[in-house]
């Protein structure tokens, strides 16, 4: 690879059609953020209809970066493997307008996550917000007893972030609610998350703090900064009484299991 393609940030689009549709996840930050959206594709006849999704794929990604394009689109892939003076021009002049390095992701290095979150977006089976929620925030931790995993995902807006930290000891709830303050500093102001955690006890957190916090004095420095990010943030939460084992709860599960291989 050359070498300025090396320090170009690297991102990866997903792609998948049916029908006239266009499926699109862009992953970007190394794995932990997923942009998606689904949009009609223009064009007659399939190799313009692959253009028009490679074209439209493209438009999200930002100037200067290589770009891996993961599909199992026969045609368009078979497009991109042309050398490049083989393009279409609409390409050429993308690609030359955004500085952009364009790649064949293997599908054998296409990343299990996403592609099962691709397939869910493109089926319409990813969870839907209720109209109360802009977010939904899944945590899950394990422990071993020597160290703690945990692992966060955040949805919506058209996003999805992935979070995983690990931590010495058994500290269960205290990973949790560091996952929770990761997504409180990533989400825009005046918003309402619905949060989801896996132990039983976070939950307590949210419903009675002071009461928590003299149960557990070593959470405060947390506390203040979670605290502090709903003040300044305007931001609204909520924690439902019941669980449910949904597509992201199940997901979440899998990341966090992913950590400790």
């Amino acid at each position: 690879m050359p070498a300025e393609a090396s320090k170009r940030p690297e991102q990866r689009l997903y792609l998948q059609l049916s029908g006239q549709d266009l499926t699109v996840i862009h992953v970007r930050n190394e794995g932990k953020t997923g942009h998606y959206f689904t949009v009609p594709v223009q064009g007659q006849g399939e190799e313009e209809q692959r253009l028009s999704a490679l074209l439209t794929a493209l438009g999200s990604v930002p100037f200067h970066s290589l770009v891996y394009v993961h599909t199992n689109l026969h045609t368009l892939r078979e497009q991109m493997r042309r050398p490049p003076s083989g393009w279409p021009k609409e390409l050429k002049a993308l690609l030359q307008r955004k500085s952009l390095q364009l790649r064949v992701g293997t599908l054998t290095r296409l990343d299990g996550f996403w592609q099962d979150i691709l397939t869910q977006a493109e089926g319409g089976t990813l969870p839907r917000m209720n109209g109360l929620n802009h977010y939904h925030l899944h945590t899950y931790a394990v422990t071993d007893g020597l160290q703690t995993h945990v692992a966060g995902l955040l949805y919506g807006e058209g996003e999805l972030h992935l979070y995983d930290g690990r931590v010495r000891g058994e500290q269960l709830c205290q990973t949790e609610l560091e996952a929770a303050c990761w997504a409180l500093d990533l989400v825009a102001p005046s918003k309402t998350i619905e949060l989801r955690h896996q132990h039983p006890t976070t939950p307590r957190f949210w419903e009675d703090a002071e009461r928590y916090l003299s149960d557990y004095p070593d959470v405060q420095p947390l506390a203040r900064r979670i605290g502090r990010l709903i003040e300044e943030k305007n931001l609204r939460f909520n924690v439902p009484q019941t669980r449910l084992d949904d597509t992201l709860a199940r997901a979440v599960r899998w990341y966090t299991g992913r950590g400790l291989a």
